[in-house]
């Protein structure tokens, strides 16, 4: 996105939703006409809180080390599926997990060592369970989505003043070569900055009669939308959107719709 970034290999230590992300990997690399190199993703969740678990990623890691370098980032996916039969909750158990973060920090020095959790059911703007891993980080970035639209903010940085909040569209993306067993392409998604960073309107913040209208906006990009020679959507015929509208529409009469 036009950021300056450090080149090299990542980790990722994945406990749930492995298919959907190899498909967001093929559409980022269709998308952006490049190979992913140097990606080493997980067959199965860690147990990051008992010694075995601990060895194991340790080892795992230690062998991308050895075959391509030390990891630009590790990424572990997410607390609650890699944090073993602990409890989140409980001070002790968040604090092995930290140990192992930091052992994994150690070990490959340069590495940023990311972690994706849940916010608190009551508090969104909170990380559920023990505070210790809030204490234990350099860095939160806090992930929302309203619609297509997903913001990035980062209400805390320890060393520096943070910056502004970025916002980005999901844009379909059908995968070249692939399609289901009735023989239709294969879609998944690519983030695209949206002009305008995070300043355009949520969607529960709109009159039902624009939710309806948005709503269906997308439905019909869904179903019918456009895309160019890449795969690439560019937009949904109006006749499209205008159907779908009329059948979620709940006003009185074709005129008023």
């Amino acid at each position: 996105h036009g950021r300056k970034v450090r080149r090299g290999p990542v980790v990722l230590v994945v406990g749930e939703g492995l298919s959907g992300l190899k498909r967001r990997i093929e559409a980022w690399e269709a998308h952006h006409g490049v190979c992913a190199e140097d990606l080493f993703i997980s067959t199965s969740a860690a147990s990051l809180t008992d010694p075995e678990g601990i060895e194991a990623a340790a080892d795992a890691v230690a062998s991308v080390r050895q075959e391509v370098g030390v990891p630009a980032l590790i990424l572990v996916d997410t607390l609650n599926r890699n944090f073993g039969p602990a409890d989140e909750n409980s001070t002790q158990d968040m604090t092995r997990f930290v140990g192992a973060m930091d052992r994994l920090r150690m070990e490959n020095p340069g590495s940023t060592v990311g972690v994706v959790h849940h916010s608190g059911k009551g508090d969104k703007q909170q990380s559920r369970g023990s505070s210790v891993l809030h204490g234990a980080t350099d860095t939160e970035m806090r992930v929302t989505k309203a619609g297509p639209r997903v913001s990035v903010e980062i209400p805390r940085l320890k060393d520096g003043e943070a910056p502004p909040p970025m916002g980005f569209d999901l844009q379909d993306v059908v995968l070249p070569g692939l399609a289901d067993e009735e023989g239709r392409p294969v879609h998944s998604a690519v983030l695209v900055e949206a002009q305008g960073g995070i300043q355009a309107p949520r969607r529960e913040s709109l009159r039902p009669v624009l939710r309806q209208a948005l709503d269906s906006w997308y439905a019909a990009a869904k179903a019918s939308g456009r895309l160019d020679v890449s795969g690439a959507f560019v937009g949904v015929h109006v006749e499209d959107w205008r159907r779908e509208y009329y059948r979620v529409s709940t006003a009185d009469s074709t005129d008023l719709k």
